[in-house]
């Protein structure tokens, strides 16, 4: 990654499943964050302007990037 961009300024962090909520509540958590993050105009921008160089920079023939494809097409596989 370029050491000019925080890579944390430009992504929105989701929790986990916070106290064990059930599927419901946990989804309405998740749908209000993200409401949230979308009607802030600048946070909205914020967020997106260093989309393209941090994608820019990705290797996407590493391992690690690949491994994101590998367990969906493992769990598809399996169903």
């Amino acid at each position: 990654m370029p050491n000019d961009i925080n890579f944390l300024d430009s992504v929105l962090i989701i929790p986990n499943n916070v106290n064990d909520l059930d599927s419901k509540s946990y989804c309405n958590l998740i749908e209000n964050l993200l409401e949230i993050e979308i009607r802030d105009e600048m946070n909205y921008i914020n967020k997106i302007k260093n989309h393209k160089t941090i994608f820019d920079n990705f290797n996407y023939f590493t391992e690690t990037l690949c491994n994101p494809v590998k367990n969906v097409l493992e769990y598809l596989h399996n169903k």
